[in-house]
């Protein structure tokens, strides 16, 4: 990829197409949790916004620049879709709860939102500050840990979650 003045820069989209196997690997094993697991997620989604509501906004802020810098929205728009289809076909309607045990509400859409946040940060992880990809992937790192996503996606270490350093340069 070329500046202007021609001064050659590191191609931002390199790697995508594993960042892209990575993210619909845990859409897919999203598909494969049980509704008592989504609860857990959505208990776990609702900690972690509640314990830091300016650390949330602040990583999915990140990942909306992140998805922006390294021009992977078309990649982006592949993922909602397959979280939307997926969503649709296992059920998620089955968590709409007038009150749980604590009190709150808890519907289908607030676990979807956090599963396509997560999705979203894995696809643009080599970009975004770590901390803020693990924060993110919170909700669901008990249940999918991410090594498991890497099986098998070329270029990816399977003990890590490779993640950007912040720099803004991808890794």
């Amino acid at each position: 990829m070329k500046q202007a003045g021609g001064d050659a820069r590191r191609d931002v989209t390199a790697g995508v197409g594993g960042d892209l196997l990575v993210a619909l690997a845990f859409v897919r094993a999203l598909a494969r949790l049980e509704i008592s697991d989504l609860e857990a997620v959505g208990r776990a989604w609702r900690s972690a916004v509640g314990d830091d509501p300016p650390g949330w906004f602040g990583a999915e802020g990140s990942v909306a620049h992140a998805v922006i810098v390294m021009q992977r929205e078309a990649e982006q728009a592949i993922v909602i879709q397959a979280v939307t289809e997926m969503v649709c076909g296992c059920g998620w309607w089955r968590l709409d709860r007038p009150a749980g045990a604590d009190g709150y509400a808890m519907t289908g859409a607030s676990v979807q939102y956090a599963a396509t946040l997560s999705a979203i940060a894995l696809l643009v992880r080599d970009f975004v500050p770590a901390d803020y990809v693990a924060l993110l992937y919170c909700p669901f790192a008990a249940l999918i840990p991410v090594a498991d996503l890497l099986v098998g996606v070329p270029d990816r270490d399977e003990g890590a979650l490779p993640v950007g350093d912040g720099s803004g340069e991808p890794q």
